[in-house]
């Protein structure tokens, strides 16, 4: 709260405005004119787009989704959760300069962590990803922060109060873009969108006829799992539960892994989620 409370004082300015009844009062066409003017004047990922998450405030919003699916919630409702391997590769549409940043260094930017709590992730992040450059190790501790594992989060708290999920990764890869496996990419597969503007921008033309056959193959798969989960509620794996922790990886090759994201999911509901949980 008091993060989304200094991002309103800091927002109202950049708009124009000297309180949040000025920027109600704003017809649409004036407050996008006014934001498309101030949006380079801060970050995109660490400023512009957290403004729209979803706020806690005990009254419209009264619980996290995780405490409302912890207690029950979501009796009755399947859920299919899923990310990307390089879920932070989108923002270098807009920072090109991002995956060049340690984790200790976005680690400073995010307002997820416990105090204490940052030196410790950035070194997690460096020795699980010992293989990667630096830059990389951060996208991945970025890519946890927004989507990975607040997917397990949500999958654990489900099955805590007896719900079923099942969970996926995209990771196949665009061939020698440094976005990878990136946020949204995806959705062009499940709803076999591959030639749309939109999709190219993310994922590239097919190299040759054996990349548009491994694309179009991997769409047939993602759609037959998704058609399957909204028909009969089985997408063709094991539902994630606490004993195995089991994860499609949509690939080349798919497979099912046993548990995939274990250690940084430990360290995460550990130290973020449990503690905010908990009070």
């Amino acid at each position: 709260p008091q993060h989304a409370r200094e991002q309103a004082r800091e927002l109202l300015p950049l708009l124009g405005c000297r309180s949040a009844a000025e920027l109600v009062a704003l017809d649409t066409a004036t407050l996008l004119e006014r934001q498309a003017a101030a949006l380079p004047s801060r970050h995109m990922l660490f400023f512009w787009d957290s403004l729209f998450y979803p706020r806690v405030d005990g009254q419209f919003i009264p619980r996290t989704p995780f405490a409302h699916a912890r207690r029950g919630g979501l009796a009755g409702i399947d859920l299919l959760v899923g990310s990307t391997g390089y879920e932070a590769g989108l923002w270098l549409l807009w920072d090109a300069a991002l995956d060049r940043q340690s984790a200790a260094t976005l680690c400073e930017q995010l307002p997820c962590f416990p105090p204490g709590q940052r030196g410790a992730a950035a070194a997690l992040y460096d020795r699980l990803f010992a293989g990667e450059p630096p830059g990389v190790r951060g996208m991945q501790l970025l890519g946890d922060a927004m989507f990975v594992v607040p997917g397990l989060a949500l999958a654990e708290a489900h099955a805590a109060s007896g719900g079923r999920s099942w969970l996926y990764q995209f990771q196949w890869e665009v061939p020698g873009s440094p976005m990878r496996a990136t946020h949204a990419a995806d959705l062009f597969f499940f709803f076999d969108h591959l030639a749309l503007p939109g999709a190219v921008d993310l994922i590239g033309q097919p190299q040759d006829a054996a990349d548009a056959a491994t694309r179009a193959a991997l769409a047939a798969r993602m759609q037959s799992a998704l058609i399957d989960f909204a028909r009969t509620g089985q997408p063709g794996w094991t539902a994630y539960e606490p004993a195995q922790r089991r994860v499609m990886l949509f690939d080349r090759q798919d497979t099912v892994a046993t548990d995939p994201f274990g250690e940084r999911r430990e360290w995460w509901l550990r130290n973020v989620y449990e503690p905010v949980l908990a009070r």
